[in-house]
């Protein structure tokens, strides 16, 4: 399955980006390869991103810390400036987000998109 959606990165939306990516997550399943691609996509496509899609990208991101800091960072940097027009479930998953990054680790659920 990982080799399957690394050949297909390139290929998916910024919702499916989130939704791999969130999968991948919600199972623990780390793969340094995946991260690479998948982070490359997305701080390509950032401008593309919604809330929602935002929302879920970061919860992924702190919860399986394989997908990198560099693109939490991206993604938190970008919807900084937009929060106050983010609807309080995505501003919840963002803010969750923040919050187990800068604690160092991402215990239970948080946000599940």
């Amino acid at each position: 399955l990982t080799g399957e959606a690394i050949s297909r990165v390139g290929e998916l939306s910024c919702q499916e980006l989130a939704s791999v990516s969130w999968a991948f997550a919600r199972l623990e399943v780390a793969s340094s390869k995946l991260s690479e691609v998948v982070s490359d996509q997305v701080v390509a496509k950032l401008s593309e991103f919604s809330s929602s899609t935002l929302a879920s990208m970061a919860w992924s991101a702190a919860k399986l810390h394989d997908l990198g800091d560099g693109m939490l960072d991206a993604l938190l940097a970008h919807a900084r400036p937009s929060l106050v027009d983010f609807p309080a479930r995505d501003l919840a998953g963002v803010a969750w987000a923040a919050a187990a990054a800068a604690g160092g680790g991402a215990k239970g659920d948080g946000f599940a998109a």
